[in-house]
C-alpha cells in the first residue's frame, strides 16, 4: 500500500481494484475476491484511522529519528553518531 494520504472516490476504488487483483501470497493469503476485496478495506480503513490519529497528537521532537537513522536501524549497521559515540 503506497504511504501518504489514502485516496477517496474513484482514486479510492482503483486502489482497491489494484489490492484485490494481487495475487495470494504470504502477506496476502486469501484466495476469493470477497476477503481479499474485506481484507483491503480493513487495512485502508486502519491506515485511515492511523493518519486521523497521528493528526491529532503533538509531535514530540525527543522521539525523532531522521530517516537515515531509520534505515540504519533495519539495516543493522551504525549510523555516524553511534560510531562517533563508539570510538
Amino acid at each position: 500500500m503506497p504511504s501518504g494520504p489514502i485516496p477517496t472516490g474513484g482514486e479510492r476504488q482503483a486502489l482497491i481494484e489494484r489490492m484485490v487483483a494481487a495475487a495470494p501470497d504470504a502477506s496476502n493469503p486469501f484466495r476469493s475476491r470477497k476477503t481479499r476485496r474485506k481484507r483491503a478495506r480493513i487495512l485502508l480503513a486502519a491506515a485511515e484511522h492511523r493518519q486521523r490519529t497521528a493528526a491529532t497528537e503533538p509531535f514530540d521532537f525527543r522521539k525523532y529519528e531522521s530517516f537515515s537513522q531509520q534505515e540504519a536501524g533495519r539495516n543493522g549497521t551504525a549510523t555516524v553518531r553511534e560510531r562517533e559515540t563508539v570510538n
